[in-house]
């Protein structure tokens, strides 16, 4: 049974290689289409990017493909990848083109951009982007190794797990066999030849395997119409590693086995016997390793599915809001005058929604507390960074559904020249005086007035608002949850220097990110104005959310995978150790039994060493390694699978010492 398994394991952890590369190749690195070729990674965009890059691929008769993820609407929430065309030309088969308008105007300018054609380095691109206000970067793609390592740096606790489950079987495998290979040496078989035994065969199973998953990986890139030698490559070399580790592995257990023979004495081979120790040492050694690693996956499981929770939600809340759209400012350097004017306009457009968050401040907040002793961390705080406050336009709080009375609406919606207004949750009453006073003499630092219209509002739902802004999509402050709202319009800021506005905006909305609908009006505004180069391209969360979604998925149900794992390669130890435990000692139980003495009585030592080493591990992995309470459950739910398989296991040797009192 063992050695099916064994092999069993061999299979599926190539079946897994596969797929894995395929996966790999065809969904999460599209870049692989593109040879060893590098690529661009554009990470902040102007609103004349896609212009700019039209002129480049028209002078340098290049194409130039822009990667655009999309979500297949099957239900899985799996998503695939097209390439919108920028110059004249065909793209190449690896690059499936996207053409719809609704598609290609919504998909992000952030991204990775591939050039198809020679007549253009990549690094002069770059620069040549650079210097029109974008931030471009080169990625290298020579990615023949990548899958490698990846396993290597993210999935190192999956690939550890496989390879303690397959030694524990190659080891199980050769410990049934010293029964048979006591025999075998008093035919005068030598105990080299006997530890080796079947490693050559190992081999050419491993071989074997490799070249037939190899073949069904280029076989299947094949009938897609996507054949390549560059994937070729990376299948083999990625196949052809993974198997020789396993037959490296599969020679050192063999190596092992060679020294129990030397120091098993034949009579007791004969015998069935085991040096219980010797595996007992390295049953716990690999136990602790699976141990670890399960408590460490079912931390990452835990922070996976958290993670993929706030992304599904914010990929809800995206998908019924496609018409938003998020940006961000940077005003350094530009007219104030511009500005001024520019800040009038888009407050004065109408059924335009605005509102911008500070989320973006938050992050690394903790290790500033750390250093800075005077940071005021209250979330409503002036004087803090990330504070939970929202400046938006009353087109936002119509879409978000505030309840307001109308008398209020009306004050709202006419504010007077330097005049704005200030929701406070409601939960706040009791200091709304206090509160009030220091956002007016924040606000009023401006130059607004000091009249301004302080009231609570009652809602206590999220507000949208959801960042897209890399690498904070799936932030926990994805939806602000009872805000200090801040209401502006044109009038508010009509009379205000345009220094003070620059400087305002500069300090409060450069580093956040801001929420719009409408995004052709505000552009032909930027342009307008000579701000191109201030705006960053407009991003609508719902395609890139959609990409990040699908790979959180992947992780969770990977992990899923390696804690089923897990628990599987330490029931196999677990099991290995029991059986050579009741076996070699049945005559001394048996005898204990019939003087009467309880099961319990007779194996508590054995038990109590179990639970010991168990308990010193849960210790290790709490305040050595600082994992969370949470993966003190798998020790739990360890201790009592163990129990349970030691109970089935005494429960099936009743019958073995029934059959060894009858002489058999």
């Amino acid at each position: 049974m063992y050695r099916f398994l064994k092999n069993f394991l061999l299979i599926f952890s190539f079946a897994l290689l596969t797929c894995f590369t395929i996966y790999t190749i065809t969904t999460i690195s599209s870049g692989y289409a593109s040879g060893t070729k590098p690529f661009i990674s554009i990470n902040k965009a102007n609103l004349n990017l896609h212009k700019e890059l039209e002129n480049i691929a028209l002078t340098h008769h290049i194409i130039i493909a822009k990667e655009i993820y999309l979500d297949k609407n099957d239900g899985t929430g799996n998503t695939t990848y097209v390439f919108e065309k920028i110059g004249k030309g065909t793209l190449p088969n690896n690059f499936p083109e996207e053409k719809k308008s609704n598609i290609l105007s919504k998909a992000p300018d952030i991204g990775y951009y591939y050039i198809i054609g020679n007549s253009i380095r990549p690094n002069t691109l770059v620069k040549q982007l650079n210097a029109l206000g974008n931030q471009a970067g080169l990625l290298s793609n020579d990615i023949r190794w990548s899958t490698l390592n990846d396993l290597n740096l993210i999935y190192r606790i999956p690939v550890g797990i496989i390879l303690i489950a397959f030694a524990a079987l190659v080891l199980v495998c050769a410990i049934e066999r010293l029964k048979s290979d006591g025999i075998r040496r008093l035919s005068g078989i030598s105990r080299f030849r006997l530890a080796f035994f079947g490693i050559l065969k190992e081999g050419q199973f491993i071989v074997f395997l490799t070249i037939l998953f190899s073949g069904l990986a280029i076989g299947w890139f094949t009938i897609q119409g996507h054949f390549s030698f560059y994937y070729s490559q990376i299948i083999l070399t990625t196949l052809s590693i993974g198997g020789l580790i396993f037959f490296m592995l599969s020679l050192i257990i063999s190596t092992l086995l060679f020294y129990l023979l030397q120091i098993q004495p034949i009579n007791l081979s004969i015998k069935g016997k085991s040096p219980f120790i010797l595996i007992f040492v390295v049953t716990v050694f690999f136990q602790s390793f699976a141990l670890f690693a399960s408590m460490h996956s079912i931390t990452s499981l835990n922070q996976a599915s958290h993670l993929l929770s706030n992304l599904q939600s914010g990929q809800t809340a995206w998908k019924k809001k496609q018409q938003y759209f998020a940006t961000t400012l940077s005003l350094s350097n530009e007219n104030p005058e511009n500005i001024k004017k520019f800040t009038l306009n888009l407050l004065n457009l109408p059924d335009t929604i605005l509102a911008t968050n500070t989320f973006s401040q938050r992050i690394g907040l903790d290790e500033m507390k750390k250093t800075m002793s005077t940071l005021d961390t209250s979330p409503y705080s002036p004087l803090n960074p990330g504070a939970n406050v929202m400046m938006v336009n009353m087109n936002y709080l119509k879409a978000s559904k505030i309840h307001l009375d109308n008398d209020l609406k009306n004050k709202l919606n006419q504010l007077k020249s330097g005049q704005y207004g200030i929701l406070i949750p409601s939960q706040r009453h009791l200091n709304i005086e206090d509160l009030g006073a220091k956002w007016a003499v924040n606000e009023t630092s401006i130059g607004l007035m000091k009249n301004s219209i302080i009231t609570t509002y009652s809602d206590d739902h999220p507000f949208f608002a959801f960042n897209v802004i890399a690498p904070y999509t799936a932030s926990t402050e994805s939806f602000s949850q009872s805000p200090i709202f801040i209401i502006v319009n044109e009038k508010s800021f009509e009379k205000i220097p345009a220094d003070t506005i620059s400087n305002y905006f500069e300090m409060f909305l450069s580093s956040s990110q801001i929420i719009i609908t409408h995004p052709s009006e505000i552009k032909i505004l930027a342009q307008k104005y000579h701000l191109e180069n201030t705006i960053g391209a407009f991003v609508n969360g719902y395609y890139g959310i959609t990409a990040r979604v699908s790979r959180a998925t992947h992780q969770r149900n990977l992990l899923i995978a390696v804690n089923i794992l897990c628990l599987f390669s330490s029931l196999i130890l677990i099991s290995l150790l029991n059986s050579i435990y009741l076996y070699q000692n049945r005559k001394q139980f048996l005898i204990l039994r019939l003087a009467g003495k309880s099961r319990l009585e007779i194996h508590k030592s054995y038990l109590t060493i179990v639970f010991l080493l168990l308990t010193l591990i849960s210790l290790v992995a709490k305040y050595l390694l600082h994992l969370p309470n949470e993966a003190l459950l798998v020790s739990v739910i360890y201790l009592f699978l163990i129990f349970s398989l030691f109970a089935i296991q005494i429960w099936r040797d009743i019958q073995a010492n029934v059959l060894y009192l009858k002489g058999l």
